[in-house]
Formats: C-alpha cells, structure tokens, sequence
C-alpha cells in the first residue's frame, strides 16, 4: 500500500477535479496506526542471492501493541516487492518481549534489485526500542557476507533534539507521525539503541470521534470522516478496512472531507449472508451517500474497492466526480488476467 503515497500527490497537486460541497467542521484527531522509520541499502552486488536481515529489539507495550521489521525490494526506485517479519512462518514474528531478543527476516533478494529499504515498524501506543541491525546476504561459497549499515547500533552521535523530525544519522521517518518520538538512549554499560514512544494514539477504523453507522442499503456500515472540503470516498480492498488507507488518510483530510468506510462483511460493517458482488458494493456505497446527502464524491479504490468504483461510475456515473483505482478490473478472464492465474 505504500504505493499509494502517490495518490496523495495526485490529490494534493489538483490533478483530481475539486467540488465545493463540504459536511462541516471536524474536531483536529491525532490518529495514527503506528510509526515507521527507514534506512536504503545499495545493492545491487547482491541481487539473487539468500539474505538475512535481523535486529534486537524489546517492547513495553498494553492493549495488544507490537512492533515488527520488513525490507522493501526496489530496481531503478520502482517496487519489486517485500517482506514483513509479521508475515514470517516463525515463532517470533512480533516485538511483543520486554526482553532484549533478537528478531530475523529470510529470503532471497529478486534478481535485478539495487536498492532496500529497511522498514521497522511499530503498531499502537507503548515503548519500544530498536539495536544491532545486521543485512546478511550468502555467497557463493555457503558464508554469510555482512552488508555495511549506515549507524545500526545507534553509537553514532545522537541529534540535539528528540522529535520525530529527527531520527539518528542514517534513519529516516516514513512518514513522521504525530504522537511518536525517537531518542538515541543509553543502557547502563554505555550501550546506545533507539527508543521510540507512542504516546495518546488511535487507530484508523477504531476512531470512536471520527466513526459512524449508516444503515445503507439494509446493511449497517462503518465510516469515519475526516478533514473538511470536497468529499472524497475510500474504498478498500478485499479482506480488508478502512486501516489500509492509513497512510494516505492525514494527507487527503488536508484538502479533503474524507470519507472511508468498511464494506460489507468487512472491519466494524455487519457481516451478512449471500452473494458478494461490485455491483452489491457499488449499490451500498451510493445509499450510504444518499444518507450523507452527498450528491457526488471523488473515489479512491484499491484492488476490490477498485472494481467498487468502476462500478459505480458505469452504473451511477452522476455519483462519481473522479476516480482513481489500483490494481482494479472488472473482467475476471482471460480479458484481463493471465490464463494461468485463473486455473
């Protein structure tokens, strides 16, 4: 989903057409599902082969916070795709320990990467801390080859202040969320590793100020509003809610009355029973607009709610101002897939 920043460009630039409706005023939130910071590693010398990325990290931590650690693959700067400790068949896939323990990330990097980039991570409010990050790729002989990091211990010279502006040297916020911040600290026997706060945060899709129920269409959905000016409607993808858009929502609510809603047997909607369809989809989210006397709204569909927004600008075209979509189609054949993934 990271990807998406781009649509916040797209939005933000004026490239999507802006209507004046508005729905009011909302109160200024600090809503955050978490914190990320970020390092790129060069290379290229490596691609192909076996690699291990690995950290100390510990957590102090209540209503089920966590921490994790991921590495995005990257040729010429474009995607070539990631993985995630939480997504790791192994025991230990979550920073959840008070103790100092040691977490790792197998795989192979794609043939054709030059560039990494290596993305810990917290979810929710607690404290967390981060040291002794290793990039590890395997050469031919069967030896593990250290990868140089810039500052992976932390034992360079810490920044004056402690914002989430100011990460160590090497480090950088992606993005920097209010109600985080980062501190170079010190054990004991002089150790240094990077302590980071979440302090007064709330997830996207569990914002109790922000969040609402409509029944639309015979359903009772789940959204939540913020920011002022044009409206702008989220859809999501399949499996998921409105926390996947939570990296884009702060930068569309700058310029935007955002509206991001669960579909349907999705997050906080109500499940129900029967087919699942676009069109059903489509049909929910123009009612949902009805009881929000909401006469058009600009979209912004991922995957499924991509397809939801194809179908509501060819069947309520009157409904759409703008559209963008990712990673949508709304031909499940050979029209629009391989042969091979159909099978």
């Amino acid at each position: 989903m990271k990807h998406l920043f781009l649509l916040s460009w797209l939005l933000g630039s004026g490239l999507l057409a802006r209507a004046q409706f508005q729905l009011g005023p909302q109160p200024a939130l600090r809503v955050a599902s978490g914190a990320m910071f970020t390092q790129k590693v060069a290379v290229a010398a490596y691609a192909g082969r076996p690699y291990r990325l690995s950290m100390r990290a510990q957590a102090d931590t209540a209503g089920g916070s966590w921490a994790s650690l991921g590495i995005v693959y990257l040729h010429n700067r474009r995607y070539r795709g990631m993985a995630d400790l939480y997504n790791q068949k192994i025991a230990l896939n979550r920073v959840r320990s008070r103790q100092w323990v040691t977490y790792t990330i197998s795989g192979t990097l794609p043939a054709q990467t030059d560039t990494v980039l290596l993305t810990p991570n917290v979810n929710g409010n607690g404290r967390f801390a981060f040291d002794d990050f290793r990039l590890e790729v395997r050469q031919p002989s069967g030896a593990w080859q250290l990868v140089p990091l810039s500052n992976g211990d932390f034992e360079a010279a810490a920044p004056a202040d402690s914002s989430a502006l100011r990460l160590p040297a090497g480090w950088r916020p992606a993005p920097p969320v209010a109600g985080y911040t980062y501190r170079v600290a010190a054990e004991t026997d002089g150790n240094h590793y990077l302590l980071l706060r979440g302090t007064g945060t709330v997830a996207y899709g569990d914002n109790r100020r922000a969040g609402h129920y409509q029944l639309a269409n015979g359903v009772k959905l789940y959204y939540e509003i913020y920011g002022q000016g044009p409206p702008l409607l989220l859809l999501h993808g399949n499996g998921e809610s409105i926390n996947s858009f939570r990296y884009q929502i702060a930068d569309f609510a700058r310029q935007y009355q955002v509206i991001a809603v669960d579909t349907r047997d999705h997050g906080k909607s109500a499940a129900t029973k029967g087919a699942l369809t676009y069109d059903l989809f489509a049909q929910d989210m123009v009612a949902l607009l009805d009881a929000l006397r909401v006469p058009a709204a600009h979209l912004v569909g991922w995957s499924d709610g991509g397809n939801t927004g194809l179908s509501m600008a060819l069947h309520h075209p009157a409904r759409v101002k703008s559209l963008v979509t990712m990673g949508a189609n709304i031909y499940a054949d050979t029209t629009a897939l391989d042969g091979r993934l159909l099978r």
